[in-house]
C-alpha cells in the first residue's frame, strides 16, 4: 500500500509539474548556489538570477568579484528525508494540528522529472502555499519552470515563474505573475 500511495504522489507531481510553466530554499530543497561572480561596471546592474553585490564589496578599483547567490534552476534536495521510490519525502511541523508542510524533491537521482512540490501553511498562520517547482534539466520546457498557489482568508493568488527570473517557487519575484501561467 505503501509503494502505491508513493507512486500515486510521485504521479500527481509529474503532472502538476507538466501542466504549469517556468523553478527553488525550503524544508525540501534549494536551487541556489553560491558562486563567485564578476562586480557589475558602473551603471550596469546585475542578472535578476544572481545576487547583487552588497555595500562596499565591488569598489571599483580595489574589488573585481564578489561571494553571491546564484538561482540556477538546479533543483538539490535537502538531506534527510524518507526514500519513496520516486522521490525524497519530507514533512515539517505538526500534522495533527493541521501546521507544517509536507513535500516531495528529486534532484535527478531516481527518476526522470526532477523538481519539487510543496505544501505548507496552517489556518493560524494565515494560510497555505502549494507549488510544483521544476529543473533545467526537464522536458518539455514547460517541466523546468513553477506554478504557486498561496491562499489564505482574502482568497488565492497563482502564479508562474517568469522567464529570466529566478525561477524558484519558494522565492517569487514581482514579475513571477498568473500571466506567466501560459
Amino acid at each position: 500500500m505503501r509503494g502505491r500511495s508513493m507512486r500515486w504522489l510521485w504521479l500527481v507531481l509529474a503532472a502538476v509539474m507538466v501542466a504549469g510553466p517556468a523553478a527553488a530554499g525550503d524544508f525540501t530543497g534549494q536551487e541556489e548556489d553560491e558562486q563567485t561572480l564578476d562586480c557589475p561596471a558602473p551603471g550596469e546592474s546585475v542578472p535578476p538570477n544572481q545576487e547583487p553585490p552588497g555595500e562596499g564589496e565591488c569598489d571599483e578599483e580595489t574589488e573585481t568579484t564578489y561571494q553571491g547567490l546564484v538561482w540556477d534552476n538546479d533543483v538539490q534536495c535537502a538531506g534527510g528525508g524518507t526514500d519513496a521510490q520516486a522521490a525524497k519525502l519530507y514533512t515539517t511541523g505538526d500534522p495533527a494540528a493541521m501546521a507544517g508542510g509536507a513535500g516531495l524533491c528529486n534532484d535527478g537521482t531516481t527518476a526522470p522529472i526532477q523538481g519539487r512540490v510543496v505544501i505548507q501553511g496552517s489556518q493560524e498562520q494565515g494560510g497555505f502555499t502549494i507549488y510544483a517547482d521544476g529543473d533545467k534539466d526537464n522536458s518539455p520546457e514547460q517541466a523546468q519552470g513553477f506554478l504557486r498557489i498561496d491562499a489564505g482568508t482574502d482568497g488565492a493568488t497563482v502564479r508562474c515563474g517568469g522567464e529570466g527570473g529566478k525561477m524558484d517557487a519558494s522565492d517569487p519575484q514581482p514579475g513571477d505573475t498568473q500571466e506567466n501561467c501560459g
